[in-house]
């Protein structure tokens, strides 16, 4: 859905703890076209209240998957956290809740 996100004026991005060279490895493999922004103290992760704390591989802290849709003025018009990885919304649930908070 990312052409129909970029034609509503939404701006993508993902916040990782991975560190930026297996990020960037990751958007190469599947050519992606957005933003992957690395959270390796896990601050931006904690302050939005996604932190699995202990939940990685080896103990350390990841983040729970987590949509936000977030104003320019910072403001968070909706949210959505997953207890798993597997726990994704539908692309189309997500286009429509867009639409709808972007009237």
């Amino acid at each position: 859905i990312y052409d129909d996100l970029r034609r509503l004026g939404v701006r993508l991005f993902v916040i990782s703890a991975d560190a930026p060279d297996r990020s960037q490895k990751l958007i190469e493999r599947n050519d992606l076209k957005f933003a992957f922004l690395s959270d390796r103290e896990r601050t931006v992760i904690r302050d939005y209240g996604v932190l699995h704390a202990g939940g990685g591989p080896s103990g350390e802290g990841i983040a729970l998957p987590a949509y936000f849709l977030i104003d320019r003025d910072g403001r968070i018009l909706w949210r959505r956290v997953a207890a798993r990885i597997q726990d994704r919304p539908d692309p189309r649930e997500v286009l429509s809740i867009l639409r709808e908070k972007l009237k």
